[in-house]
């Protein structure tokens, strides 16, 4: 779209205005429902020519157990790199990790009582490397509540229409994965 400059008082005609609409911020790909007792979902039709890049979000539901939630890009099972970085909120302490060239990315934690999740895709359609940036809070006990901040690459150039999350352990019920498209 060509950057528009409007005046004070102008006056935009119905065209201008459905341009601005179509062409500015997010917008509604598709919304999947997460099953009952699943260890995994696949999301297909998520990722086309319409977009470049998606924001991804995963609301409600709960784990049988605090479980680790992967994503995959569909078939793909290798070549995954992820740096993480782990806050405590109580302490300020700071732990980090890393995936090199593993079999999917790590996207957040589910919880017994809900899970909350937001990252975001660069590319994932297109015949490039696609990027991965997101975080999530991690409210177990035993390791202290912590904010996850992660960013990554799936280093495969190869166009992709979907993904899979998984969860490590247990099963997962309820809730909402939701697929924007961030518009050209």
């Amino acid at each position: 779209m060509a950057e528009q400059t409007f005046t004070a008082g102008q006056v935009l005609t119905a065209a201008q205005m459905t341009t601005l609409q179509t062409n500015i911020g997010l917008a509604f790909v598709k919304s999947q429902t997460i099953g009952t007792a699943v260890t995994s979902v696949a999301v297909t039709s998520a990722f086309s020519t319409t977009y470049d890049n998606y924001k991804i979000l995963i609301n409600g539901g709960a784990g049988s157990t605090t479980s680790g939630l992967t994503m995959i890009l569909t078939g793909s099972t290798t070549a995954y790199y992820q740096g993480n970085v782990n806050i405590r909120y109580d302490t300020g302490a700071v732990a980090g990790a890393g995936i090199s060239n593993g079999a999917a990315f790590n996207i957040g934690r589910s919880s017994t009582d809900t899970i909350a999740l937001s990252f975001e895709l660069i590319n994932p359609f297109l015949a490039k490397s696609t990027t991965i940036t997101g975080s999530y809070n991690d409210t177990r006990a035993l390791a202290g509540v912590t904010a996850n901040l992660y960013t990554g690459w799936h280093n495969v150039q190869t166009s992709y229409t979907g993904f899979t999350i998984t969860f490590d352990t247990g099963t997962f019920t309820g809730g909402t994965i939701t697929v924007l498209g961030y518009r050209k």
